[in-house]
């Protein structure tokens, strides 16, 4: 996940208009929104998926990986994603990212903000096509920070993707889905923005879901750190929080308002195989892509909702949805060398998986299942 520091502009006018805007409201969990059909094909896929061999593919994939600091790593990964979706049987291409110029963050240190020219990488993007040419968007970054071996930023959310095209592999789909590992999140979003300028010259798209850190719970009370400002914007998710004694044993599903039904979806689908305490909605305040630069400092909070590959999604107009465990704000090893395999909840990454497959499944309404 991009550091805090991605947005830090000082630049305030529209704060007015936007501090003006009605307290947002969570969208609904409700699981009996599901089809039945899909409850029941959901319950199944979330008992086949194994958290010990989950664990085993974090560990064999998990190390320090960048273009920047440790090509050969970096390369190794791609191709061992490259191979695991076209075992499970999609269409999978390189597609080459290359930035000459371009402002974005330093991955180390104080990650502060600089300026890139000339980076070559690549996405890794597979295709299940389905009978209309339309596309559902999952997607993680494969990129970590120069110092830390990214077990949860982002290995998990890695592996969940590789999960997820062996479980849906088997389905005839109506819109066809695009599964994506991007490059360079890191420092800056450069391959989630040439992703998108791409697939939107091949076809439309639906939606995107942006899996990011989700592999952390800590059901401690007290173990979840909020952003300053949320009780403002979200007070009754706050509330919901807070009487559950600041549990960090909840997904955060950060959407657009063009998402709201995807959000929905998710929710639904993660509160049928995790429990309806673990969804947490929260609606992005205002047009995001456009408002967030302009009130970083005026509500330290907003910031923290750009802060990830979604936001290319969000500036191009699409749907999306980002599912994330809330980094730093749970997590004492984010961004640094203690981002092991042995700090993650398997049994939580394999509901999260299931999750996103059976609200992938919910979208599509003539998906074959029973």
């Amino acid at each position: 996940m991009t550091s805090p520091a991605a947005l830090t502009r000082p630049r305030l006018r529209r704060a007015a208009g936007f501090l003006s805007e009605k307290v947002l409201r969570s969208a609904p969990v409700d699981p009996a929104a599901l089809d039945p059909a899909v409850v029941r094909w959901l319950t199944r896929s979330a008992a086949q998926l194994d958290p010990d061999a989950l664990r085993a593919e974090v560990e064999a994939l998990a190390g320090p990986r960048s273009r920047l600091h440790w090509p050969e790593a970096m390369r190794e990964a791609e191709q061992h994603v490259s191979d695991a979706l076209g075992d499970a049987g999609w269409q999978v291409k390189r597609q080459p990212v290359t930035v000459r110029a371009g402002l974005g963050l330093r991955d180390h240190d104080d990650f502060r903000r600089t300026r890139y020219r000339d980076l070559t990488g690549a996405n890794v993007v597979a295709l299940k096509p389905g009978e209309e040419r339309a596309a559902l968007v999952v997607l993680a970054h494969l990129d970590t920070v120069r110092d830390s071996p990214g077990a949860n930023d982002n290995t998990a959310a890695v592996v969940a993707v590789l999960n997820l095209a062996r479980v849906l592999a088997p389905l005839e789909l109506r819109h066809s889905v695009i599964l994506a590992v991007t490059d360079f999140e890191e420092i800056g979003l450069f391959g989630a923005r040439a992703l998108v300028s791409e697939l939107r010259r091949e076809r439309p798209l639906v939606a995107a879901i942006n899996l990011e850190t989700i592999g952390y719970v800590d059901s401690r009370p007290g173990s979840q750190r909020l952003p300053g400002g949320i009780g403002a914007v979200y007070p009754q998710q706050l509330d919901a929080l807070r009487r559950r004694g600041l549990r960090g044993d909840f997904m955060a599903l950060i959407h657009d308002g063009r998402a709201r039904r995807l959000a929905a979806t998710y929710a639904a689908a993660l509160a049928e195989v995790a429990g309806p305490h673990v969804p947490v909605t929260l609606p992005a305040p205002g047009s995001l892509a456009r408002v967030a630069p302009l009130l970083v400092h005026a509500i330290p909070l907003v910031r923290n909702f750009a802060r990830g590959d979604h936001v290319a999604f969000w500036e191009a107009g699409i749907p999306a949805l980002q599912v994330t465990d809330t980094a730093n704000f749970r997590y004492d090893a984010y961004h640094r060398p203690g981002d092991t395999p042995d700090r993650l909840d398997y049994g939580h990454l394999a509901s999260v998986i299931a999750a996103t497959a059976g609200a992938v499944v919910a979208l599509d309404s003539r998906s074959m299942v029973a």
